[in-house]
């Protein structure tokens, strides 16, 4: 019982960080967010006290030169807060274009790209995974063994 306790606690560590991290987003890109996932554990289970908060974002086309900076002050501010599990969260980033090949930039290598595919859990937004873009993405890495 208290197992069970304790891993609803770091659950929900990690969910909080989640959630801060998501509205700091929307405050910084406002509609230019279209959608935001969990990955990793928090999406497919498995969290643990030596997980990372991943976070999944994809950005309006066509990118920006400032996302990055926004991305990056998100990230510090949230790592500030001194929270539990604060200094694990990871952003992943791209516009649907970027996520696809057709333009550079974003940070979201490709073993990432495949969990936003197949676990992402869609916290915000309108899902993308069906979008035609991203099934390229799914089929050139299963074509690598990804």
């Amino acid at each position: 019982m208290a197992a069970e306790r304790d891993k609803q606690t770091l659950q929900a560590h990690g969910e909080a960080i989640l959630a801060a991290a998501l509205e700091l987003a929307r405050q910084r890109f406002g509609e230019r967010l279209v959608a935001a996932y969990a990955l990793g554990s928090l999406a497919h289970g498995g969290f643990s006290p030596v997980s990372d908060v991943d976070l999944g974002l994809v950005i309006a086309d066509p990118p920006s030169d400032a996302d990055a900076a926004l991305v990056a002050g998100i990230s510090k501010f949230i790592k500030e807060s001194a929270r539990p599990f604060a200094d694990r969260l990871s952003i992943f980033w791209g516009s649907l274009a970027t996520l696809s090949g057709a333009a550079l930039g974003g940070r979201f290598p490709p073993l990432d790209r495949l969990d936003l595919i197949r676990y992402g859990r869609l916290l915000a937004g309108r899902d993308v995974r069906a979008h035609p873009t991203t099934k390229v993405i799914t089929v050139g890495m299963e074509m690598r063994g990804a």
